[in-house]
């Protein structure tokens, strides 16, 4: 669209460069036969919680205590500490540099909801904006630890379908980083529909997908395939909300299904700075009726 700002850069989509691990893919296939990945995937979250207990944690930089090594892995896939408060500092950032680019800073918003926001990876670098921070999880546990912890912002639990527990036109913006690369296909367009019903009018949704770095790196020939045809290929959609369930996008799938009826306004393709997913921003026109 001609109000893309020059974050828009339209790297080719195929054909694949890099195969996937044939024998972790072949492994995982294994334990989804014998029903028994999820299982597998919630014993390796434990083990990678052992692992970040044996770790030392580092001070954090902003005087918030750190989540417990279990939530950690559960809502980032890595218990690691000093990753967690890394990753999360560079995330905030990066999301505080788009919205920048395109007029509309963190600063000046009246209202923002990290939508996806587990233990508070992210929300946690925004606590000194004087806008209204919300945090909304589908992981109870992750977001009792916000409540108790992050007393500058309020934090409720979400279920697996809409709707939130929003008034309509509540906030600025709304993000959501790695959330849409973990949300099932019945529930993609939905989700997107319902985080545009609590923006204002002249209001941003930015949220992130699994692209064409992904797609190229992950996916297998079948899989590929699916994505030429329907732009949109999910793995997993039983653990729908965590890691393992895995979904991967085209961009045409996002300008025209996901972002229908909305003013695409950046996008940021995988990679082009140290974030590996590709970041889009819509904004919600002021005529739109939700």
């Amino acid at each position: 669209m001609d109000s893309t700002t020059d974050l828009d850069v339209n790297p080719p989509q195929l054909p694949i460069i890099r195969a996937p691990s044939r024998s972790r893919e072949g492994l995982k296939a294994a334990l989804r036969r014998a029903h028994v990945l999820g299982l597998t995937f919630r014993a390796l979250e434990q083990f990678r919680a052992m692992k970040g207990r044996w770790q030392r944690a580092p001070a954090s930089d902003d005087g918030l205590p750190i989540p417990p090594p279990l939530l950690r892995a559960r809502v980032a896939g890595n218990a690691n500490a000093e990753w967690f408060l890394t990753t999360g500092r560079k995330d905030a950032r990066i999301v505080a540099d788009v919205m920048r680019t395109i007029g509309a800073p963190l600063e000046a918003a009246d209202g923002i909801l990290d939508f996806g926001c587990g233990c508070g990876r992210v929300v946690r670098h925004w606590m000194t904006l004087g806008s209204r921070i919300h945090g909304s999880d589908h992981e109870a546990p992750a977001i009792a630890w916000c409540r108790r912890n992050l007393p500058f912002g309020s934090f409720t639990v979400n279920r697996l379908e809409p709707p939130l527990g929003h008034a309509d036109a509540s906030y600025d913006l709304v993000s959501a980083i790695s959330v849409f690369t973990h949300t099932p296909e019945p529930l993609q367009r939905p989700w997107l529909r319902e985080l545009v019903r609590v923006l204002r009018p002249g209001g941003h949704v930015l949220f992130t997908t699994h692209g064409d770095l992904h797609t190229r790196s992950q996916l297998v020939p079948d899989e590929v395939n699916r994505l030429i045809r329907d732009g949109l290929v999910v793995r997993d959609e039983y653990a729908g909300g965590t890691n393992l369930c895995a979904a991967f996008h085209s961009e045409s799938y996002v300008r025209d299904t996901l972002g229908e009826g909305l003013e695409e306004v950046a996008f940021r393709p995988g990679n082009t700075t140290d974030f590996t997913q590709d970041i889009w921003v819509f904004r919600k026109p002021r005529s739109h009726a939700d």
